[in-house]
């Protein structure tokens, strides 16, 4: 039994490494494909800092408001 799910084990492996590889045969043959990574990266991090700023900077009344809406019904 255990012979059986190690195969299985090692073909799913080996399955998902050349779906994988082919995905990222199809990225390389894209030009310009980078910008969408660089773009993407940038929005979550400008998009984090700005939360972060937006939790470092609010009124803590508001906070506290806020975390007791659910409790409030």
């Amino acid at each position: 039994m255990n012979g059986e799910l190690g195969k299985a084990d090692s073909l799913f492996t080996t399955h998902a490494k050349t779906t994988i590889m082919k995905f990222i045969n199809y990225l390389e043959k894209i030009t310009g494909v980078d910008i969408y990574a660089l773009s993407s990266f940038s929005i979550f991090f400008v998009f984090f800092m700005l939360m972060l700023l937006w939790v470092w900077k609010a009124d803590k009344k508001m906070i506290d408001e806020i975390s007791r809406i659910p409790l409030e019904n």
